[in-house]
C-alpha cells in the first residue's frame, strides 16, 4: 500500500502569516507539517503489516509524466464542459465554507477560486498519473472524492462502461477511542460506487493535516 502525505499541495489555499511570506517559506512549513505528521504516526504506521510506502508530494510534482498530465487537466478544464462544472462545483462548496469562516471584508473571493483551482488541477493532474505508477486497486480519501476526482475517475481511469475497479474510493470515518482498532463486520456501500468503512483508531491526533490519501492494492 502507498501512503500519499499531500504536504504541499496546501500551498495554494495556505493562509500566509505575513503579506511578506513567500511561497518558498509557505512550502517549507508544509513540507515540516509532513514530516511532523509522519513522527506523529511513526508508531502506527509500523503497525501495518503489509508492504508500506510513503510518499511526500513533491515527488509526484517532479515525476517525468507529471506535466503531460497536468496540460490534459488544463484542456479538459478549458474544453470539457461536464468536467469544468465539476470543478467549478467543487469549488464553490469550498467557497461557501471558506465564507463562513472568513470576515466578509476581508476575503477576496476571487483569488480564492483562482487559489483552489490551482489545488484542483493538480490534484487531480497527479490523480491520472497514479494507475501508472501505484497501480492501486482502492483509494482511501480522508473524505468523499470532490465531484472533479469522481468525474475524473469515471470517465477517464474506470470508466462506468469497463470491468475496472482502479482506485475504487472508500470513505473511512475516523473516531478516536482508547483501546485497540477495531472493524465493522460489514461495509456498505453508497452512492456514486463509494464503500463506506467506519475505522475507529487509538487515541492518537487523527487530523489529516497534511491530507492523507491511502492507496492499497488486492496484491500487496
Amino acid at each position: 500500500c502507498t501512503i500519499v502525505i499531500a504536504d504541499t499541495l496546501g500551498r495554494h489555499t495556505a493562509l500566509r502569516e505575513s503579506a511578506e511570506e513567500t511561497n518558498e517559506e509557505v512550502q517549507q512549513k508544509l513540507r515540516k507539517k509532513g514530516d511532523e505528521w509522519i513522527e506523529r504516526n511513526n508508531e502506527t504506521l509500523k503497525k501495518i503489516t503489509i508492504q508500506l510506502k510513503i510518499v511526500r508530494w513533491d515527488e509526484y510534482l517532479q515525476h517525468s509524466k507529471y506535466q503531460t498530465k497536468r496540460e490534459q487537466i488544463d484542456s479538459l478544464y478549458r474544453d470539457d464542459e461536464p468536467f469544468k462544472k465539476a470543478v467549478d462545483d467543487s469549488i464553490d462548496k469550498f467557497l461557501r465554507r471558506y465564507k463562513q469562516h472568513q470576515d466578509a471584508t476581508k476575503h477576496n473571493t476571487d483569488k480564492a477560486f483562482a487559489d483552489s483551482l490551482e489545488y484542483i488541477k493538480e490534484e487531480c493532474a497527479i490523480l491520472l498519473l497514479w494507475p501508472e505508477i501505484e497501480r492501486s486497486d482502492f483509494l482511501i480519501y480522508p473524505n468523499k472524492l470532490h465531484e472533479a476526482m469522481y468525474n475524473l475517475r469515471r470517465r477517464f481511469i474506470a470508466p462506468d462502461n469497463e470491468d475496472s475497479t482502479a482506485l475504487q474510493p472508500l470513505v473511512v470515518d475516523f473516531k478516536k477511542v482508547k483501546q485497540s482498532i477495531e472493524l465493522p463486520q460489514q461495509q456498505s456501500t453508497g452512492r456514486n460506487g463509494y464503500s463506506h468503512v467506519p475505522q475507529f483508531l487509538p487515541n492518537t491526533p487523527q487530523i489529516p493535516n497534511p491530507a492523507m490519501f491511502f492507496q492499497a492494492s488486492q496484491s500487496a
